[in-house]
């Protein structure tokens, strides 16, 4: 609330009142808070911010400047759709993430475009403003309407709500009166690729926020040509890696005619049972983003560069093997999966743990897009339907999807009938 006014000793901003605002003044005193005029400002600054955020998150200061340049990893609970006074109202990516919040007094006030979002290791979320590359911090702490101490660690969310830690925050928190937005000029000596990436950075999680506007702002900043070279650097990143499966998860990302869940992902890029697709996905984090445990491509942009990543030979093997993959695991299924009784009600349907279907949802779906992708393809289809048709419709019916399985009928006999 009072970070910009003024001090005779401008550490005497943190020493004069971090007695009253801090729950726990022993936890301050050893994060080495206490007054003590032999520590240097930036030094005193960058205690604070680590105290205020926790130690996950990389802090860097300058003498003579009241700014702190924080880094982390983190995640988008929402954008702000209404503010006043004190009431923040966001619109949140879950279900389950508070819709109302309350902010504290402060020189700046949240409006509507504002992101609310938790670096991983703070004690509460934030509200912070997009800038080009970055963003500003304008409320370094805030909680849900409703919440209480118990889950304060969290502002009020429950940990097993809250999306994943994904995306890579810029954020400049200043203290300098008038406010002022952070000078550009601390970055000009930057090399254009990590310009580009921070602004990549800065486009993903605005994309996240649903602010898309925006968002297509950032990528028209960097170009084609400089977009295609910040995803080259990327490849070359996992490439160094040596990580396995890499391009089975991107060829399949590729080629899904809509969004992966996990499970599904491991089973269409044809994953072992022991290689865990979420830790690739991780790893090619820049190129796939994870929302509701759902996978998807960052940006129409990767979807462009895969296409030259891969060669058409693989885009037309890729397309096989998932139908392949499909209709293999489709005619592995026992009859009868769940095991009804003639006479069964919805109320008799006891899902095993796991269900064999969960990891086969898509290619239950889409098995028939992909194979219609390949030349020759009538004698496939025929063949599988001949001995699985009825498999098929069981899967289509546990899954409440009929209505795609008849889509896909009429697709292969139009398409047949042009063959």
């Amino acid at each position: 609330m009072y970070h910009a006014h003024e001090a005779t000793d401008r550490r005497d901003k943190v020493f004069a009142l971090l007695g009253m605002s801090s729950d726990d003044p022993v936890a301050a005193d050893a994060a080495g808070l206490s007054p003590d005029y032999t520590i240097s400002w930036e030094q005193l600054l960058k205690r604070l911010v680590e105290f205020i955020l926790g130690r996950q998150v990389s802090v860097r200061t300058q003498p003579d400047q009241e700014m702190a340049f924080i880094e982390g990893h983190g995640c988008v609970l929402g954008a702000v759709s209404l503010a006043s006074e004190q009431r923040v109202r966001i619109t949140p990516q879950t279900e389950i993430v508070p819709r109302e919040w309350h902010a504290q007094p402060s020189v700046k006030s949240v409006r509507a475009g504002d992101i609310v979002c938790l670096l991983r290791g703070a004690s509460a979320p934030m509200i912070i403003r997009p800038r080009k590359d970055h963003f500003s911090v304008i409320a370094m702490s805030v909680t849900a309407l409703g919440s209480t101490m118990g889950d304060i660690e969290t502002g009020g969310c429950q940990q097993n709500a809250l999306p994943p830690f994904q995306y890579q925050f810029l954020l400049v928190w200043t203290w300098q009166t008038p406010q002022a937005d952070w000078h550009q000029d601390e970055l000009e000596g930057t090399a254009p690729l990590i310009s580009n990436m921070r602004i990549r950075n800065t486009a993903l999680i605005l994309q996240e926020s649903e602010l898309h506007g925006e968002a297509e702002a950032r990528y028209g900043a960097i170009g084609e040509t400089s977009l295609s070279e910040l995803y080259d650097h990327i490849v070359e990143g996992i490439e160094v890696k040596q990580m396995q499966h890499w391009r089975d998860v991107l060829l399949a990302a590729l080629l899904a005619y809509r969004p992966l869940s996990i499970l599904e992902l491991g089973f269409v890029a044809g994953l072992e049972p022991d290689v865990r697709p979420g830790i690739i996905v991780k790893e090619c984090g820049l190129l796939l983003v994870t929302k509701n445990q759902t996978v998807r491509l960052a940006h129409g942009s990767v979807k462009g560069y895969l296409g030259t990543v891969f060669h058409p030979a693989e885009v037309q093997q890729g397309h096989m093997a998932i139908f392949k993959r499909s209709i293999d695991g489709i005619s592995r299924l026992k009859q009868n999966i769940y095991d009804l009784k003639n006479d069964y009600g919805p109320e008799d349907i006891a899902l095993p743990d796991p269900d064999p279907l969960l990891p086969m949802q898509y290619s239950c779906l889409y098995w028939g897009d992909h194979l219609m992708e390949q030349s020759n393809w009538q004698e496939k289809a025929w063949l599988f339907l001949k001995d699985h048709f009825l498999r098929w419709v069981e899967c289509l019916s546990a899954l409440q999807s009929f209505n795609k399985g008849i889509q896909l009928i009429r697709n292969l006999r139009r398409s047949a009938q042009v063959c």
